[in-house]
């Protein structure tokens, strides 16, 4: 069976909580897991992520390494899977966004039906009961949309926070965004049973990629009238700045 879907997970040192993913993928129908291939890029965290043997048996499986430390180096880890995942569309996922059996069925769906220059953001669902609509990292995107506005900016990198932001304003520019209130996607918190749903070994502070976000603002707005497409095509910065290497 072909694969429809790749989910793309980029994680640091978050085996328990990726456990939780493992949980639910294991109570699809075989065929429905023959649909969707799992993509994990380990971002050099501790322990080092797997990919249990049970799922690699029902999935098409990739796993990747970043074989040197960049703190906060998620959009590049991500931009790393995006690069290697074979199916036309893809969701990614941060490994506190975890899809229930029924809400994979509804991403499949929204995959499946999904055109060219249209992109799917979905909402997110707190253990605590409360919705949220507007997290800027919640895409089912066509891996070639992707690519054609670069990815995620890997200027960030390094530092915590605003890559997203800068994504969803670019998306906003080149794309159809549409908000999906149906998808909703159980997000993990701290206090939620799971200890490593938050990164919290290195500097969480925002401030640097918040100075850095401001003043490409200024320049997209001064030069390319808030444009942010624009803006992505008149770039030459390159991504995967970053040794790594195939382990599945």
């Amino acid at each position: 069976m072909a694969v429809i879907l790749s989910a793309v997970w980029a994680v640091y040192g978050q085996n328990s909580i990726m456990e939780e993913q493992w949980k639910q993928l294991r109570l699809l129908p075989d065929e429905v897991a023959a649909k969707i291939e799992i993509v994990v890029v380990d971002d050099h965290g501790s322990p080092p992520a797997i990919i249990p043997d049970d799922i690699q048996a029902r999935h098409k499986c990739q796993l990747f390494l970043v074989t040197t430390q960049i703190p906060w180096n998620q959009g590049g880890a991500r931009n790393l899977g995006m690069t290697h995942a074979t199916a036309k569309v893809a969701v990614m996922l941060d490994p506190d966004m975890v899809p229930s059996v029924l809400t994979w069925d509804k991403i499949l769906m929204a995959a499946m039906k999904l055109p060219r220059r249209e992109v799917v953001k979905f909402s997110l669902a707190k253990k605590s009961g409360m919705i949220t609509h507007s997290s800027p990292n919640t895409w089912v995107i066509h891996r070639k949309d992707f690519a054609l506005v670069g990815g995620y900016d890997e200027d960030y990198c390094g530092n915590k926070g605003w890559s997203d932001v800068q994504l969803l304003h670019v998306f906003n520019s080149a794309f159809k965004v549409r908000i999906r209130k149906d998808i909703l996607v159980t997000y993990w918190q701290p206090g939620d049973g799971v200890d490593d749903c938050m990164v919290t070994s290195i500097d969480r502070s925002v401030g640097k990629n918040a100075n850095l976000h401001r003043s490409i603002a200024k320049k997209v707005s001064r030069s390319f009238g808030g444009d942010w497409f624009q803006w992505t095509k008149s770039r030459k910065k390159k991504t995967l700045r970053f040794p790594w290497k195939k382990l599945i």
